[in-house]
């Protein structure tokens, strides 16, 4: 009849078998494998074109063997120091985009599984100013700024003439500026993130 074992282990299964003229017997050994569960983190889902990135992989399973996948592969290279088999691998991110970053974990009898993180690289952010055309007498306007696209910004600060009674924000859309006074003014805008600032 069937054997049936759940626990993962060496076991061996013997046979014998005897007459009046002697005995023989056989064995063979097989063992049980715990499956692999793939889990892994990288350390930050935001970097920098050009950044090396570490991951945490906390896979679990025996004989496990890894595969490192960057998709779409049409973003660009994605290079794996260490090598895309190994447990522990660094990510090199030459090209920009969004990435998703998978891992396969598999050993030669269980079911292949994966699991999947996400990482934005990007540049340091560029900022540009809409023109602010002159007043006669009183100056109602609201500052427009053009935010880079690739890059996540992380702090956005706009620094407003004394004049206009509000000394800045730290919103996208700073809001209407009014100026009574005559002279010249100027408006500024500055944008971070961990690649840098522009403004």
């Amino acid at each position: 009849g069937e054997l049936r074992i759940s626990q993962k282990g060496m076991y061996s299964v013997r046979v014998r078998v005897d007459n009046r003229c002697g005995s023989d017997s056989t064995s063979r050994t097989f063992r049980v494998l715990e499956g692999p569960r793939a889990q892994f983190k990288l350390d930050t889902n935001f970097t920098c074109k050009g950044s090396t990135v570490a991951q945490q992989n906390t896979s679990t399973g025996d004989s496990l063997k890894f595969n490192w996948v960057a998709k779409p592969a049409s973003m660009g290279t994605v290079r794996f120091l260490g090598g895309a088999t190994a447990k522990d691998t660094r990510l090199e991110f030459p090209d920009t985009g969004l990435y998703v970053i998978t891992l396969e974990v598999s050993n030669h009898v269980c079911a292949k599984q994966e699991v999947n993180d996400t990482i934005l690289v990007g540049l340091k952010p560029t900022v540009m100013l809409d023109s602010i055309k002159d007043y006669c007498g009183d100056a109602r306007f609201t500052p427009v700024g053009k935010f880079s696209a690739i890059s996540r910004i992380d702090k956005v600060r706009w620094i407003f003439p004394m004049a206009s009674g509000r000394d800045g924000s730290d919103k996208f859309d700073p809001g209407e500026l009014r100026i009574s006074q005559k002279g010249m003014y100027s408006v500024r805008v500055r944008v971070d993130n961990r690649c840098g600032s522009d403004s």
